[in-house]
């Protein structure tokens, strides 16, 4: 009993110690890197010529320290495009924030005029956009879902450690809410048909009162009538796989790890997944 109350204690506070993380975690300045603000996060850009000459890749990432998430992104893709909105809040923040339509075209629009000033193409185009998420940041990914003007811009999607649901019926059925699942399914469907990209990670860490990012991988897997493959191998930073599922260009990673700290490793190594994204 005193076991399951630990395990309640540390899945209720979960985003919380990952929100206060993430704040704590200094903006590491890269040489070769220019930021700029936003009207919301932080844009970098990479201080290469490649972009000056052709159309880059963007990188959204929400809600992980920018210093983290910059390093990864410079270490897999130096050329890309890197926006970092990180609020204060849990997942309600990013899904008040994204609700509003025009944001994300709003969003494209700002980055392209901040470039343009920047000496690149006026109003560049964007050879693709990459959408990656961590923890709380699934509550702005599901608003964009629902805008089938975003989806049609987003190329690929990274969930890391990061898609939650509430529960319908009695809580301890534990049966995941199909309507908060809905928009996550739609693109990993189109990601099975090759249109799209879609790569999603997840701890075994339990959350009493909500659905597990344990438990959302398993609806989607069911959702497309699939099957994990065992397949042990362990990945730098300690994090260990124990199972992978793939359909198309639909992946599933399962990791090991019941804590925050194997929580927070799927941000500090997001570039684990980002590389399997941009070698395509």
């Amino acid at each position: 009993m005193a076991s399951l109350m630990k395990r309640r204690t540390l899945g209720r506070n979960l985003c919380l110690v990952g929100c206060l993380l993430i704040w704590m975690h200094p903006v590491i300045a890269h040489c070769e890197t220019k930021e700029f603000p936003l009207t919301t996060g932080r844009l970098f850009i990479p201080n290469t010529g490649t972009i000056r000459t052709q159309a880059p890749d963007l990188i959204l990432h929400l809600h992980g320290a920018p210093g983290t998430v910059e390093k990864n992104i410079r270490r897999s893709h130096p050329d890309a495009i890197h926006v970092n909105i990180t609020l204060p809040g849990l997942s309600s923040v990013y899904k008040k924030h994204f609700q509003d339509p025009s944001v994300f075209p709003s969003l494209l629009e700002e980055t392209k005029v901040i470039l343009s000033k920047e000496g690149h193409a006026t109003m560049p185009a964007f050879r693709r956009i990459i959408l990656m998420s961590f923890s709380a940041g699934f509550g702005g990914v599901r608003e964009l879902l629902k805008q089938p003007e975003s989806v049609e811009q987003i190329d690929a999607i990274i969930m890391a450690d990061s898609i939650y649901a509430g529960f319908v019926g009695e809580m301890e059925d534990r049966k995941v809410n199909s309507s908060h699942m809905e928009p996550f399914l739609s693109f990993a469907k189109q990601a099975v048909a090759g249109k799209k990209q879609m790569i999603i990670s997840h701890t075994q860490l339990f959350t009493p009162e909500y659905a597990s990012t344990k438990e959302t991988a398993a609806w989607l897997i069911d959702g497309l009538g699939g099957k994990r493959i065992p397949a042990r191998k362990e990945h730098p930073g300690g994090m260990v796989e124990w199972s992978h599922f793939q359909q198309g260009r639909f992946q599933v990673f399962e990791f090991e790890g019941e804590t925050g700290e194997e929580h927070m490793k799927h941000l500090t190594h997001i570039g684990l997944f980002l590389e399997m994204i941009l070698t395509e």
